[in-house]
């Protein structure tokens, strides 16, 4: 096979790969239908910090990869997170085993990320970024309050330029992302948001779900950055209501929670995970700093509408597809409100939108943008090299 012709192989740098999240769903969906829809375009190599390195073989011919960091330690909100520095020469050996990379692709801004973009502007190799965490909407949630909001902000973005500076692209979800990212970085962005796999949530509609009490869920991580309280105080006015509240997925505040009046059922993946959005009426959104969401999207591929803050990305798509409600705050009478509309005749009219909203962001769409960018970016990569004569590609 000639050079023209083989897959081009895509380091894919993530700092969360064996963490439950929005992230890591995203990218496994894509991995399979790469395989499905756009074989022999792509191998990739997800690369990711691990304690002990470690090599598994996922789809046809792409690997997930375990690297051990120069430096590491454990994410103090997120332990079972393993962070770090990977050396340059650590990426380079991949080649020798997996053959040449083509083009590093930086799916989270922490210190792989910083790492990969280093790599590939070390080696001249093609760089591609994808915006999914609002960061400095994170970073002010965990540093401390003292601390100035402007200086927050500015930091997060002297980070965000630090690792996405390099890439050629960045995608990012909506233009909600913009707000998140200094001027170079702006200029960048191209979007793509269609990342569900419709075909794993869709299900055929039906009427069970009022033979039953109506059920409000959460599915996410329990942390600081999700305000999950903003749910749970109202969880006995919920009760009261005849209603039930299910939270779905784990993390370090659960224990804060331990006596809220609701099901804590851990995470589910999944048929499991498809079964509990099922049993929703509403899916509760109560974060403003996720950049999509894609659990509005899974719910919706159910027939599950959602409810979403004014002002966020999820509101966005609510409000134009008609597929949910959306609110200032979350409040005792909004949930008396939201039981009057499941039980009403609009409800089937409100899940046959959301079903339509997940059909127009399924994960095909999404794939192809992204394979469309790789592929562009190595094309470009390649015409620079030939007109140059074909000079080394490492910058010393």
């Amino acid at each position: 096979m000639s050079d023209a012709d083989r897959p081009r192989v895509v380091l894919l740098a993530t700092d969360c790969w064996n963490q439950t999240n929005g992230i890591t769903t995203l990218y496994r969906a894509v991995v399979r239908c790469i395989d499905e829809r756009f074989r022999g375009c792509c191998r990739l190599l997800i690369v990711y910090p691990a304690d002990h390195p470690c090599e598994q073989s996922i789809g046809d011919g792409h690997h997930a990869i375990g690297m051990s960091p120069s430096f590491r330690f454990h994410v103090p909100q997120y332990p079972e997170l393993v962070t770090g520095y990977v050396r340059h020469g650590d990426f380079s050996s991949l080649e020798s085993r997996c053959g040449p990379i083509d083009l590093v692709h930086v799916a989270t801004q922490g210190f792989l990320g910083l790492s990969a973009t280093r790599y590939a502007a070390r080696y001249r190799k093609p760089c591609v970024g994808f915006y999914h965490t609002n960061w400095p909407a994170y970073v002010s949630e965990y540093l401390p309050s003292l601390i100035p909001s402007r200086l927050k902000v500015a930091a997060a973005r002297s980070w965000d330029r630090l690792v996405y500076g390099r890439c050629r692209t960045l995608v990012a979800h909506t233009d909600r992302s913009e707000q998140c990212l200094g001027s170079t970085l702006k200029r960048k962005v191209l979007y793509a948001s269609a990342f569900v796999d419709v075909r794993r949530f869709a299900t055929a509609a039906s009427d069970d779900r009022y033979s039953g009490p109506v059920v409000f869920g959460f599915v996410g991580r329990i942390a600081r950055e999700k305000h999950l309280s903003r749910i749970l105080n109202h969880a006995s006015a919920i009760k009261r209501l005849g209603c039930r509240l299910t939270i779905v997925g784990d993390g370090p505040e659960r224990r804060r929670f331990a006596g809220a009046s609701a099901d804590f059922v851990g995470y589910r993946h999944g048929d499991d995970l498809v079964a509990m959005y099922r049993t929703m009426d509403f899916l509760l959104i109560p974060t403003r700093s996720d950049t999509l969401g894609l659990v509005l999207l899974e719910a919706a591929a159910c027939g599950t509408p959602a409810v979403a803050l004014r002002g966020t990305v999820a509101a966005d798509l609510i409000s134009r597809y008609g597929s949910g409600v959306v609110v200032d705050d979350f409040d005792d009478g909004l949930f008396q409100h939201l039981h009057d509309v499941a039980r009403s005749d609009q409800f089937k009219h409100m899940r046959a939108r959301a079903q339509a909203m997940a059909a127009d962001h399924d994960i095909s769409l999404g794939t192809k943008t992204l394979v469309d960018t790789w592929l562009d970016a190595c094309r470009v990569a390649h015409d620079c090299h030939e007109r140059h004569g074909g000079a080394a590609l490492r910058v010393v």
